[in-house]
């Protein structure tokens, strides 16, 4: 029996474990270096019923971060989601690096705040 799963790949050598946003970011990279790659993430936006924690950086090079924060606030409320937070780590780059390369401060404390919240899973 043919099956129509089809599973991705990572070539040898894209997935560093040591940074593993970089290595997931190779990954995209090269999906939208594909002919026609078009992305909208509007339609699952707002399907999105969960609590939703939406993380920025100031000097994002790849997305615009206002215009960003503002659809995806558009969609989550359509999909009638109140359950959700952005932040905007200032300084930081898409990847949430600093130009000096070190990881933006306070992300880690945000991420465990924000899953300990009530509404959310308590650890």
């Amino acid at each position: 029996m043919e099956s129509d799963h089809h599973e991705f790949v990572v070539p040898r050598g894209w997935i560093d474990k040591s940074d593993i946003g970089t290595s997931l970011g190779k990954i995209v990279e090269a999906e939208r270096s594909r002919p026609g790659y078009v992305y909208d993430p509007k339609p699952y936006l707002e399907r999105v019923g969960v609590p939703l924690l939406a993380v920025f950086g100031e000097n994002d090079d790849l997305v615009p971060v206002e215009e960003s924060k503002a659809a995806i606030r558009q969609a989550l409320v359509k999909a009638g989601n109140e359950r959700f937070e952005m932040k905007t780590f200032s300084g930081a780059d898409h990847n949430l690096r600093l130009p000096s390369g070190r990881e933006v401060l306070g992300y880690v404390d945000l991420m465990v705040e924000w899953l300990s919240n009530d509404y959310r899973i308590n650890p």
